[in-house]
């Protein structure tokens, strides 16, 4: 549906109903280059939606990092209060510690910032071998 629209535009779809009586605002975005984004919201400014979903992101990064890329936290089986409070502050610490060396390290030499293939692009690489011969 969105391959039809002009590249850099914006559309917003009010009272749009998710779930019995849930309406919010789906807002699509078709960027100059790469896939449409589909952000569903109360608002309906893009740049106000881009925001907070930038905030949003940032959000789920730390989480990220806390439960599966680093810290695995659903990993411990930590039940008792008083462990477990000890466990967080020192979880607490070190990501600031590690945020921290980030930041030094980035006022030294900019780091570079990797972009990853999406689903799409990796697929469409993974035939391209397969029909090239190469498994």
């Amino acid at each position: 549906m969105t391959r039809y629209w002009k590249r850099n535009t914006t559309r917003t779809f009010f009272n749009v109903q998710l779930y019995r009586s849930l309406r919010l605002n789906l807002v699509v975005h078709r960027p100059k280059k790469g896939a449409a984004i589909l952000l569903i919201t109360n608002r309906t400014d893009w740049d106000q939606v881009l925001e907070v979903y930038g905030l949003r992101w940032s959000i789920e990064t730390a989480f990220g990092l806390l439960k599966s890329k680093g810290f695995y936290l659903e990993e411990k089986r930590l039940t008792q209060p008083d462990r477990l409070v000890l466990f967080m502050g020192l979880v607490a610490w070190t990501l600031l510690w590690c945020l921290l060396i980030g930041l030094q390290a980035h006022t030294r030499k900019a780091i570079q910032i990797k972009i990853w293939p999406t689903s799409h692009q990796l697929i469409s690489t993974r035939l391209r071998s397969v029909t090239a011969g190469d498994l």
